[in-house]
């Protein structure tokens, strides 16, 4: 009998459908990648980075939340800080090397597009569902 055992990514905000932990070649093929992430325009592009992974990619477009409701999203030219969370000005200017590239917060980067309302779920009430 073959079990079938693969190891289930969580990522919470994966816009970039980048595969945020190190890439083993020995485990290709054994990963679930499920990324999250509550801005729907995010959502194709998602798929598009990840459809020739050897990896199963489950993408949930849900603003994960510490409670189901609804929440206010702050949209970011630097798409990167969308959060439910304002962006703290006290971060300004300080980068961090990500992925290779500088993960720009100060200049413009920072600068709010939008606010969109979204509902918000529990991952709990999310799995039960």
């Amino acid at each position: 009998m073959t079990v079938n055992s693969r190891v289930v990514l969580h990522h919470v905000g994966g816009r970039w459908g980048n595969h945020p932990f190190p890439k083993l070649p020995a485990f290709a093929g054994d990963l679930v990648e499920v990324p999250y992430d509550a801005d729907t325009d995010a959502i194709a592009a998602i798929h598009e980075t990840g459809k020739n992974r050897p990896n199963e990619l489950i993408v949930i477009p849900t603003c994960l939340a510490d409670r189901d409701g609804d929440g206010l999203l702050h949209i970011y030219l630097n798409p990167g800080l969308t959060s439910l969370r304002e962006f703290n000005r006290i971060l300004d200017h300080r980068y961090q090397n990500l992925f290779g590239g500088d993960f720009d917060s100060g200049n413009d980067g920072a600068r709010l597009l939008q606010q969109r309302k979204v509902a918000t779920r529990r991952l709990d009430s999310l799995i039960t569902a």
